[in-house]
């Protein structure tokens, strides 16, 4: 864990479509331009499967080209579901600092 006033990169050994930050460049420019990613294809599958067989044989440094790396700032879980996935009570919801879910929708709509 880094002290609190740092960040960490932490290499990522196979491709996560999860809510990212990229260059156009990086997409164009590596990962598109591998031909790994064919259209109807997700690049997790493709893409994703090729660089974690390039990292297991090739090792850390393998790794480089891709770029892909996960941010530890000790600042806890950027994204949360706040619906879907995991049901609060609206006790539950206020205690973790979140609005009501009828607060939530009247928010939305204003």
């Amino acid at each position: 864990e880094p002290p609190d006033d740092q960040c960490l990169l932490i290499p990522l050994f196979c491709w996560f479509d999860r809510n990212h930050v990229a260059s156009v460049a990086h997409y164009r420019d590596v990962v598109m331009s591998s031909r790994l990613v064919r259209k109807g294809t997700f690049i997790e599958d493709c893409y994703g499967q090729a660089q974690l067989k390039t990292i297991k044989e090739g090792g850390l440094e393998a790794h480089r080209p891709f770029g892909t790396y996960l941010l530890e700032d000790n600042g806890g879980p950027a994204i949360k579901h706040i619906n879907g996935r995991r049901f609060m009570t609206d006790a539950q919801r206020l205690e973790a600092g979140f609005p009501a879910r009828g607060e939530a929708e009247e928010e939305e709509s204003d």
